[in-house]
């Protein structure tokens, strides 16, 4: 008799070439239109959350599983998209946001809330979750209300809910770093402690994250030490190098500032050096960062790419770079930076309670406090004097890389975590 396999459901977030090849999209020819009167780029199909993408290929490597994945998407034509590709079954939900589009537009034209309770979204997953009866319920992200605030309707009494954190919200240095307003912030720090404290089991490796739970948020929780998947397959292949350095997140307003104060100081003296800056952006914030640079007389020597389509589109543009340039305020390690180490480029960033710890065995980051920008360009300047040093700071990044994040380790020590929380033997696993 053949081995039930273990049901499990993902609930997150993703987009790319192949699951856009099932969907169907309405036009966005009017909001485009909109935005181009309001001066901001057009809305575009684009990949997002890679990660997500690599850890279903390695995931669907095990046949112990069922792998279900539930998914918003924007710009969906009908209301639910379900189909199955290589043993993984896709299930693709309209958000609230695009079935009354329309009368979110005029909302925030009349500065009026949306519905922060996001009833549909919670309605149509609490079906979806229904509809598939899974063993195990997993949440990848607690901080984006779009998704994360449908697990409040799980019973994790009878369903095990799992909540892997890529931040944490409720940490103090969150809000001191993160351009977010008082009422936002107020909004999806309430419902991230809604979710953790509903949440069976935690996946988060940061002390500091698991200190600040049992303390303020759920003082019982159990926490697995599993990482999230990476979004870059190590690719170090030699190409061109157009640009010295490179900035590049989703949305570069995370922490583009810091890199540009610091890219400015070194700049200054060498005034030759090429920064590439790919991401997303307020045309406002794209504004600000124009003007430091024009007031220095540098203003040539940054390229602003905006959002890219796919991720290949990204990853083909950062190896252009010879150095990345990613500083950080919120974030205690970026994907990108674990992208940047994937690729082979030597890596200045700034010190989080978890960047110290990719240099415990060698140093394979160069690291700064955030904020002190000539600490930072002193670090460039190493990396720009020393072409041997960054060779080996290269080498170094990509030991240190496989060591902890190597997507196939990740994904059977995922496979451990549902074994054992479906066999209800999670002593030796949890924390």
């Amino acid at each position: 008799m053949e081995k039930k396999k273990i049901k499990i459901a993902w609930v997150c977030e993703f987009s790319n070439p192949l699951v856009r090849e099932h969907l169907a999209f309405r036009s966005l020819a009017f909001e485009n239109f909109c935005r181009f009167l309001m001066g901001k780029p057009a809305k575009i199909m684009a990949d997002y959350d890679q990660w997500i993408t690599n850890g279903i290929e390695e995931m669907k490597k095990f046949g112990e599983l069922e792998l279900h994945v539930i998914s918003f998407h924007k710009y969906l034509k009908r209301e639910k998209f379900d189909f199955e590709h290589d043993g993984v079954h896709y299930h693709f939900l309209k958000s609230e946001d695009d079935v009354r589009f329309i009368c979110n537009i005029f909302r925030k034209i009349l500065k009026k809330d949306t519905d922060k309770e996001l009833k549909y979204n919670r309605n149509v997953v609490k079906q979806t979750l229904a509809d598939i009866n899974p063993d195990i319920i997993h949440y990848f992200g607690a901080e984006n209300p779009e998704y994360s605030i449908t697990s409040l309707d799980v019973d994790s009494s009878r369903t095990p809910l799992i909540v892997s954190l890529q931040t944490l919200m409720s940490s103090p240095k969150f809000k001191e770093n993160y351009p977010i307003s008082e009422e936002l912030y107020k909004y999806r720090s309430g419902i991230e402690k809604k979710v953790l404290r509903n949440a069976t089991f935690i996946c988060a490796k940061s002390a500091l994250y698991k200190e600040i739970i049992r303390r303020d948020i759920n003082p019982d929780a159990m926490f697995f030490n599993q990482a999230l998947f990476i979004a870059e397959k190590i690719n170090v292949v030699k190409c061109e190098k157009l640009y010295d350095f490179v900035y590049f997140s989703a949305n570069i307003e995370k922490a583009c500032d810091l890199a540009v104060e610091a890219f400015i100081i070194v700049a200054s003296k060498r005034r030759d050096l090429k920064l590439l800056v790919i991401g997303d952006y307020m045309p406002d914030f794209k504004a600000k960062m124009e003007k430091r640079l024009s007031d220095n007389g540098l203003l040539e020597n940054v390229v602003f790419t905006g959002r890219l389509q796919t991720h290949d589109d990204v990853l083909e543009g950062i190896r252009k770079a010879r150095f990345a340039l990613l500083p950080l305020k919120v974030d205690l390690i970026s994907g990108t930076i674990r992208e940047a180490m994937a690729s082979g480029l030597p890596v200045v960033t700034t010190i989080t309670p978890s960047t110290p710890k990719f240099n415990a065995d060698r140093e394979s980051l160069l690291i700064s406090e955030a904020g002190d920008h000539q600490a930072m360009a002193d670090n460039m300047m190493k990396l720009l004097d020393d072409e041997n040093f960054a060779a080996k700071l290269a080498e170094n990044a990509l030991i240190t890389y496989k060591e902890k994040y190597e997507n196939g380790r990740l994904a059977e020590d995922l496979l451990k975590v549902y074994k054992a929380v479906f066999n209800k033997d999670y002593k030796d696993l949890t924390c």
